[in-house]
């Protein structure tokens, strides 16, 4: 396994690293989402509350699912990219 990594170019270093750092953002953004379900539930049932306030909590939920999809999109597309480089390198070195 050390091997492995000793063998990693900067460029792959630095993809891995962006890409746990998505993923990392992604679920934090993911645990984020029940707190404001908890928030809308809880202002529903409470009696004067603003319907201001609902919709605010639930535009912070879709953000937080929006910005988890796009964290997604975006890792699987640098896992992607350094696939297809990594592959085309190796066909470039076999010719």
């Amino acid at each position: 396994m050390l091997k492995l990594l000793k063998n990693l170019t900067k460029r792959e270093v630095i993809l891995a690293l962006i890409c746990i750092l998505l993923i990392i953002a992604q679920v934090w953004l993911e645990l984020k989402m029940p707190d404001y379900m908890s928030e809308i539930t809880r202002l529903v049932q409470t009696e004067g509350s603003e319907m201001i306030e609902i919709l605010i909590n639930g535009a912070f939920m879709l953000s937080c699912a929006f910005g988890s999809l796009i964290a997604a999109i975006i890792t699987r597309l640098f896992s992607f990219w350094n696939f297809i480089f990594i592959f085309y390198e190796s066909k470039k070195q076999t010719i």
